[in-house]
């Protein structure tokens, strides 16, 4: 790599990590260029030249985020723990990026833009086969019932990360952090 490209590289990087972090603090509607060229100690047009639209800064942000987290889940399925020694990691990897993200940042993203579809499908594939790797392994160790499905599985992981990311989760007790954290074991007729 070139001095040209190290720099341009390292510009990038520092847009991004700018727009990531105010992204999060306070949404994306209430973050401007300008507020992230600042952050970055470069110009506006810089960053127009680099990423077009502050959509598309959107999406390298989401889509490293998103990478990152996916590389987390594979490092931690190939470790040689227990079933429910991953789930418990899994779930406090979540916990603890939950207090990262603002409400603003959450209710701000563009769900229904076609290429945010697209970088979220994209991502859900790519965790697919780790995903049940790793429930085959839970239900061979006996985690889960016989007749569970990975597709019931896949829902009731969902709901359960709508619960432990949302903001007011972590502002919670710890006896309701240990309740849910039950119900995730046990269910509502168990131990």
């Amino acid at each position: 790599m070139n001095g040209y490209e190290k720099r341009t590289k390292e510009k990038k990087d520092a847009i991004i990590a700018a727009a990531k972090e105010l992204f999060f603090q306070h949404g994306i509607t209430k973050t401007s260029i300008a507020d992230i060229a600042k952050k970055a100690k470069v110009s506006q047009v810089t960053i127009y030249n680099y990423f077009g639209s502050k959509n598309t800064l959107l999406l390298e942000v989401m889509k490293q985020h998103m990478t990152h987290g996916l590389e987390a889940g594979e490092e931690l399925f190939l470790e040689d723990i227990p079933f429910k020694e991953k789930m418990k990691k899994a779930f406090e990897m979540k916990r603890s990026q939950a207090p990262v993200m603002s409400k603003d940042f959450f209710d701000s993203i563009p769900w229904s833009d076609p290429e945010m579809q697209n970088l979220y499908q994209e991502m859900r594939a790519k965790s697919s086969t780790f995903t049940q790797k790793m429930f085959e392994q839970g239900k061979a160790e006996g985690a889960f019932h016989s007749s569970i499905t990975f597709e019931a599985y896949l829902a009731y992981i969902s709901a359960i990360d709508n619960i432990i990311t949302h903001p007011d989760f972590m502002k919670s007790s710890d006896e309701h952090k240990l309740a849910i954290e039950r119900l995730v074991w046990y269910g509502l007729l168990g131990k």
